[in-house]
């Protein structure tokens, strides 16, 4: 399809301003995008009701947001003080509570898991708390570590890291996981501070050089 020019006083052909339509943004709502006839790969459209800007890719994938840009957020769970106090813990392994979040990646993107969890104290001499992400069950990446070091008295701390990762498509779900390497009273407090634990994925663009799936 070639860009459209137009002289004035010619004569404007059928294919022409079939080429002249694919070139418009067209405005609709999510109900009524075009269906007939056929939508072409690259037409783009801008929703009214959500103010989502996509493009037409293919029958089988329809309409997506477009490809080279970032979508920013796709999945979240923030504390918002619902946690409370939680503990005590020991040295095994466990799910922070209510810190999981699932959602629908697509395949050759790039996603940002951002994770933190506090506040944190343990009443041991020198406690080691591990930060973890998993996926679908399976341990994703480790990432952070801090040591709790006797002589900080009540002090109590965050913990945070992130990681950049991939998906195929389809449902996937994260949590988060900590351990504690020492001790029989480890806590979490989160009601002085809601927002303090949370777990936030965005989407930041395609994986280099992928096109879509």
């Amino acid at each position: 399809m070639s860009f459209e020019t137009f002289v004035q006083g010619g004569t404007v052909t059928d294919a022409q301003m079939d080429n002249l339509m694919s070139q418009c943004v067209i405005r609709c709502t999510s109900s009524t995008r075009p269906t007939s006839p056929a939508p072409m790969a690259g037409m783009t459209i801008y929703e009214t009701d959500t103010h989502e800007l996509l493009q037409y890719t293919t029958v089988t994938t329809g309409w997506k947001r477009p490809w080279m840009w970032p979508w920013g957020h796709v999945a979240s769970w923030i504390d918002n003080g619902a946690v409370g106090s939680i503990g005590p813990y020991g040295t095994a392994t466990t799910d922070f509570p209510s810190a999981t979040v699932t959602f629908n990646a697509v395949a050759n993107r790039l996603y940002r898991i951002d994770a933190q969890i506090g506040q944190w104290s343990s009443p041991g001499s020198t406690t080691n708390l591990l930060l973890s992400v998993y996926k679908d069950g399976a341990l994703l990446d480790h990432l952070a570590s801090e040591n709790y070091v006797n002589g900080r008295g009540a002090i109590k701390q965050y913990l945070s890291g992130s990681v950049i990762t991939t998906a195929t498509t389809g449902s996937h779900t994260y949590k988060i996981v900590f351990k504690f390497s020492a001790g029989a009273n480890n806590r979490f407090d989160t009601t002085t501070t809601p927002g303090g634990s949370n777990i936030i994925i965005q989407d930041i663009g395609p994986v280099p050089g992928q096109l879509p799936a």
